[in-house]
């Protein structure tokens, strides 16, 4: 538990996809302005000098209120295909989640099992050194021939080329499970795993419909084709409505004269 916390704690590709994924949330809750009503306040100052006249001086201060009544369903369309892509990149990342989990695992346990391999072989090795001293007794008092001596100096040979390729396996595999938990300096791992000898495996009892049918649940690639097909009829939806006119509630006010208070006033609504 400790290994999966770290390694998605210190993954920049977890982290970058998350703030990704933070990013879409945050622009799909700002696309909720395209339903809501906008106000716009200005106001304009036009001063004119004529030569031998009367000069005219004119202020206007004016708010108006825009309120989006119907786009033809277009702008729900478009709110729909970003949730839809909202929902797929979240599903993406809780994937990745998931195969980081799952390497972080294997690298785990197998780092685990073959240093339980390399402790065996040590123990086999030692036994083996009192096994030569013995074949070696009795190769002086004629019991064996030189031939066999040889052979099982040649076995033991073989052990120590196995635990030196274990030890060059473990290497690696310490190697990969660093860098899976994302730490920057090499360091050896204490492993405090269960027993892999008292491990069974999974025991699966559902029948093999159902298993099919969680295993297609769970599929990201068939999620992801689902999700591109109800987003392309949803486009071509989109399409069809373009002739749809678009249908918005405004509402005006102004006021204007020569100087401050301004006294002439206008209303408007379309």
């Amino acid at each position: 538990n400790d290994a999966l916390r770290m390694a998605i704690e210190n993954s920049y590709q977890l982290k970058a996809a998350g703030l990704r994924l933070e990013s879409a949330k945050a622009g799909f809750t700002m696309d909720l302005r395209a339903f809501l009503p906008s106000l716009s306040v200005s106001f304009g100052n036009s001063d004119s000098v004529i030569i031998n006249g009367t000069d005219t001086y004119s202020k206007q201060f004016s708010v108006k209120l825009n309120q989006p009544v119907t786009t033809g369903g277009r702008n729900y369309i478009k709110r729909t295909i970003v949730r839809i892509n909202l929902l797929l990149k979240q599903k993406q990342l809780k994937e990745q989640k998931f195969s980081l989990q799952d390497a972080v695992w294997n690298a785990f346990y197998k780092l685990l099992m073959h240093r339980e391999k390399a402790k065996l072989q040590k123990d086999a090795f030692a036994i083996s050194g009192n096994q030569l001293k013995i074949a070696r007794l009795e190769k002086e008092q004629g019991s064996i021939t030189e031939l066999e001596l040889l052979e099982t100096e040649i076995e033991i040979k073989n052990l120590e080329i196995q635990i030196a390729d274990t030890e060059l396996t473990i290497k690696g595999l310490e190697y990969n499970l660093n860098k899976l938990l994302g730490l920057k300096i090499f360091k050896p791992l204490i492993l405090k795993g269960k027993d892999l000898k008292k491990y069974t495996g999974i025991k699966i009892s559902n029948s093999a419909g159902k298993l099919y049918a969680a295993a297609l649940n769970r599929n990201l690639d068939i999620k992801s084709l689902n999700f591109e097909l109800t987003k392309s009829k949803m486009e071509l939806n989109l399409i069809k409505k373009r002739f749809i006119p678009t249908l918005n509630a405004e509402l005006s006010f102004s006021v204007s004269g020569s100087d401050f208070p301004l006294q002439e006033a206008r209303y408007g609504i379309g």
